[in-house]
């Protein structure tokens, strides 16, 4: 997939977006991108996702700036294998809207279907709610799970600002 679709939105922004894939489902060892060279590579470091028992993806959404500057962050829930590097089509079902500033919003990959619900927080399974909250066991004041509405808003309302 071409590197300038990273740089663009969806046309049907913010139900659906593209998410970059970084963290490939069921890998131990953790991806970062490298935005000088446009490359992925594979790090010492241990997957949280992978530790946690997640088994969707991890990557950011196109059009919102990419890693290591400020972008916003994506959990994909999908069927597929997508490795590093290559463009999912999701639908917005939700965040988890930490205090950090570091959301992470929750998509379902358009080529999935039904199998996770959906694309809606409260109309996920339980499964997959359960393995997102596995993610991030200790929420603290300010912090928590939204549905579609929230996170829409915040992808057109407010500007990206961690990294």
């Amino acid at each position: 997939m071409s590197r300038e679709l990273y740089e663009r939105r969806h046309p049907h922004f913010p139900d659906k977006v593209w998410v970059v894939i970084e963290q490939p489902p069921h890998e131990p060892k953790r991806y970062r991108y490298v935005s000088e060279r446009g490359e992925f590579f594979r790090t010492d470091d241990d997957s949280l996702a992978y530790l946690r028992g997640f088994s969707g993806a991890y990557g950011w959404i196109a059009g919102t700036g990419t890693p290591p500057g400020v972008h916003f962050d994506a959990l994909v829930l999908t069927i597929a294998e997508p490795r590093p590097g290559e463009v999912v089509e999701a639908a917005v079902a939700g965040m988890f809207f930490m205090a950090s500033g570091d959301h992470k919003f929750v998509t379902v990959d358009v080529e999935a279907g039904e199998t996770f619900g959906p694309p809606e927080w409260e109309r996920l399974t339980p499964q997959s709610r359960a393995e997102l909250r596995a993610l991030y066991p200790d929420v603290r004041d300010g912090e928590g799970w939204h549905g579609s509405g929230r996170a829409k808003f915040h992808l057109l309302e407010v500007e990206p600002t961690h990294d």
